[in-house]
């Protein structure tokens, strides 16, 4: 079985799970562990490493910058064993408390610190896992049809930081077979022509989108008919949570029937949108069994409080 052969659907539950995982849990090995699972598709060669690159470069900067931080603005805590000793130093602004910074910097503290910056990264480390595993593009050809439009502004979005990645070494390649310098003293000279071809790559997306036919429809009977059930659903959806909570769980049949008009508008949705595909990503067992161990350790952290 080759990971490639998973769905993109998988890959991106997965890389999101991580990141809810992080959200649940204060504990300093969880989090350690949900990073180590998201550093592995670094394994997988230089073409994922160049997707997750910029992912990981945030990620270890979110890390070091808290730990800095904490350094500079130290609460004052003595608990623990002292690592660094720096002068304590007060600032008055006339206004508030005062501020304290530096002070004896102890394990407590860099505890505290590390967790709340590994916390950070794993969440970001969880997005370029599903990133570097599958392509955000790749979701486009996966998902319904009726949520066609939706899925494309997402997978835009997603996808514009490794086309700036992308663009920012062809730019970097072109400076250098031209002789002139990368330093950072030339980043202005950088910036507008990373845009640019970030900018072109995309128009040139929306250009072949726009000769296939993207966005065609059958009937626009069909279109009013699921427009009107998802406003339904709306509705329904907004009075049922009121009523869940002003009065009691029976009145749960509210919610149920805008779930079912959801599902039905994605169906009719679905069988409006004149989309094709040449070859089709079909969930396998393999997928299946992805799923239930992702499913199985995000309810293994909240059982445990967030503690492996």
């Amino acid at each position: 079985m080759k990971l490639s052969s998973l769905h993109p659907i998988t890959w991106w539950i997965v890389g999101l799970s991580l990141s809810l995982s992080a959200t649940l849990t204060q504990n300093l090995a969880t989090l350690v562990f949900i990073c180590a699972i998201g550093l592995l598709p670094l394994v997988g060669g230089k073409a994922i490493f160049n997707r997750m690159k910029l992912y990981l470069l945030v990620a270890v900067v979110i890390a070091i910058s808290r730990i800095i931080f904490r350094m500079i603005f130290n609460p004052g805590t003595n608990a623990g064993n002292v690592l660094i000793y720096f002068p304590k130093l007060e600032l008055d602004l006339g206004f508030g408390s005062v501020i304290g910074i530096l002070g004896n910097f102890t394990t407590t503290a860099l505890t505290q610190s590390l967790n709340e910056g590994l916390r950070l990264s794993a969440i970001v480390l969880g997005i370029g896992f599903a990133a570097g595993m599958a392509n955000p593009r790749q979701l486009l050809k996966s998902t319904p049809a009726a949520l066609y439009e939706i899925s494309t502004a997402v997978s835009m979005a997603l996808n514009l930081a490794p086309q700036l990645i992308k663009s920012s070494e062809r730019v970097r390649l072109a400076r250098k077979l031209r002789g002139r310098s990368n330093s950072l003293g030339t980043m202005a000279g950088v910036v507008i022509p990373v845009l640019e071809d970030s900018i072109d790559a995309s128009l040139e997306l929306a250009a072949s989108m726009d000769a296939r036919g993207f966005g065609r429809v059958i009937s626009k009977k069909l279109s009013l008919l699921v427009s009107t059930m998802i406003l339904m659903a709306i509705t329904l959806a907004g009075i049922g949570s009121y009523l869940l909570v002003a009065v009691d769980s029976s009145q749960i049949y509210f919610l149920v029937i805008a779930v079912l008009l959801s599902l039905g508008a994605l169906i009719v949705g679905s069988l409006n949108n004149a989309k094709t595909q040449l070859i089709r990503n079909r969930f396998g067992r393999y997928d299946l069994v992805a799923l239930v161990c992702c499913l199985i350790f995000w309810l293994f952290v909240v059982s445990r409080g967030g503690q492996l």
